[in-house]
């Protein structure tokens, strides 16, 4: 579960992991602190849905003010970006926390059985496609946003 929070601190999101959607694995709750939705961000995709391009616009004009009233605005970003689960077993959930610094997405490392194994920072333009605990392969765009391939080494926890 990865409900939007509605206030900043003492937050916390659930992760459930099931075998064949019937035997549960385990079930952990994460404590996080919540980072708020900026105005700009919501501008965005308004101006996006609003000005459209190409063959994905609509036929008859879209107000922004209209999208702007049917668009979920919450107040903090939902916790949870996105979920990767690796070959052996481990979750791997970019978790937006209030303390990321700017440019990074955090990815939460937990074992097959639910426990915290690490904290990986690696830039936010990191696209992860597989990973285990000493590596993370994925692609990022370069200068001209074309994407790479490439490979991180993730260092042990205690260094």
């Amino acid at each position: 579960t990865r409900d939007a929070p509605r206030q900043r601190s003492g937050g916390t999101f659930t992760v459930t992991a099931w075998r064949g959607g019937k035997e549960r694995l385990f079930s952990r709750e994460i404590p996080y602190d919540a980072v708020r939705l900026p105005r700009g961000v919501v501008d965005s995709v308004v101006d996006r849905f609003a000005r459209p391009s190409g063959k994905d616009a609509p036929s008859t004009p879209v107000t922004e003010d209209s999208i702007r009233r049917r668009l979920f605005r919450p107040t903090y970003y939902p916790p949870v970006e996105e979920v990767k689960v690796s070959r052996n077993g481990e979750v791997w959930l970019k978790v937006r926390f209030a303390d990321s610094p700017k440019g990074v997405g955090d990815w939460l490392v937990l074992s097959p059985r639910g426990f915290e194994l690490n904290r990986v920072n690696l830039p936010a333009s990191f696209r992860l496609l597989e990973a285990n605990r000493k590596t993370a392969w994925g692609t990022e765009g370069d200068v001209l946003d074309v994407p790479q391939v490439v490979r991180y080494e993730i260092p042990n926890r205690g260094t």
